[in-house]
């Protein structure tokens, strides 16, 4: 091969790298764009709150149910926060199936849904509240929960 035909050949490399990485760029753009214009939408377990998000994490609007006006402030923060969190806690899962779609199997995808996944952690499903003991009083059954101990002046137990 001669020089001349190596160069046309590196150039031509060259340009077939170019226009794969602007093909990237709007790939990846294009995704953005639809991530952020996406919103995730959470409800109370029985509809009382809805909560909508946006990728950014920034609530976009609260609605309250029909049931929910019979609640009271401190229920409705509770219900307002616990959907606030399960929805940013979705937004991971949203950029990834839009990734997905967009920019297929790439590395740089990965690096995006690990700030998503850092900026809204999963959170944990609350648990469901202890019964009660079934004696009167507490657990420990009308007993002392501490031992009673007298110290002497000499720092040692009498």
């Amino acid at each position: 091969m001669t020089d001349m035909s190596e160069s046309l050949q590196t150039e031509e490399e060259l340009r077939l790298e170019d226009r794969a990485a602007q093909q990237r760029i709007e790939r990846f753009a294009a995704a953005a764009d639809k991530i952020d214009n996406t919103e995730v939408t959470e409800s109370s377990p029985r509809g009382e709150v809805r909560v909508t998000v946006r990728t950014s994490g920034a609530v976009r609007a609260i609605e309250l149910g029909p049931s929910g006006v019979r609640l009271s402030a401190t229920e409705i923060v509770s219900l307002v926060l616990g959907c606030v969190q399960r929805a940013q806690t979705r937004i991971a899962e949203v950029a990834q199936r839009i990734l997905a779609a967009e920019v297929g199997d790439d590395p740089a995808a990965d690096l995006v849904l690990s700030d998503y996944r850092n900026r809204f952690p999963a959170v944990a499903e609350p648990s469901a509240p202890r019964a009660k003991p079934a004696g009167a009083g507490d657990d420990w059954a009308e007993r002392p929960v501490l031992r009673t101990t007298s110290w002497a002046a000499d720092g040692s137990g009498a």
